[in-house]
């Protein structure tokens, strides 16, 4: 076994969460924290990107000087529901990462700290 490198973290931090299980080769974990983080920011995009279409289309109809024009509000709840829930599981799976990383470098040192420790075998 090498030496735990803190790559798994770096790339949880930087890309997305399940990067860094994936480097972990904890397949389920990673796709799970990266499913859950991608469906978060689709439903966060289409609650922004939705209205924000409507309103350009509809100041486009204004501007062809048609009448009845309606912008679309915002739902603030919504946004900021998905927003939350996508930081929650981006620490989660930032966290995730970081606890494996911490019981590999346990396990690492447990088993270098025995090849000290035994006595070296003897010739007979």
């Amino acid at each position: 076994m090498e030496k735990p490198t803190k790559t798994a973290i770096m790339l949880s931090a930087v890309m997305a969460p399940g990067a860094g299980q994936f480097v972990q080769r904890r397949w389920v974990v990673g796709a799970f924290f990266l499913i859950a983080f991608l469906v978060c920011l689709v439903f966060l995009l289409v609650e922004i990107v939705w209205p924000m279409a409507a309103n350009i289309l509809a100041s486009l109809d204004f501007a062809e000087r048609k009448p009845d024009v309606v912008l679309v509000k915002y739902r603030v709840a919504p946004i900021l529901a998905w927003s939350g829930l996508s930081l929650v599981v981006y620490l989660a799976g930032l966290l995730d990462t970081a606890a494996a990383y911490y019981r590999q470098c346990r396990e690492w040192s447990r088993q270098h700290s025995r090849l000290w420790t035994e006595p070296a075998p003897t010739k007979d």
